[in-house]
């Protein structure tokens, strides 16, 4: 029941990262900014798990 307190559905199945995490600051170069705003891009737009095709 939703509320309930209890997780249900989709998990992550890794516990820790599996990739370094990005250094802090902004970056300075504008060809690694591009790069990085159409990977945020691509990321947002991907299916959910529950829309994949089968």
């Amino acid at each position: 029941m939703p509320g309930d307190g209890k997780f249900q559905g989709w998990r992550p199945t890794l516990t820790k990262p599996n990739i370094p995490r990005p250094k802090d600051g902004l970056p300075q170069d504008v060809d690694e900014h591009m790069r990085l705003m159409s990977d945020i891009l691509v990321l947002g737009s991907r299916p959910t798990p529950r829309e994949w095709p089968r």
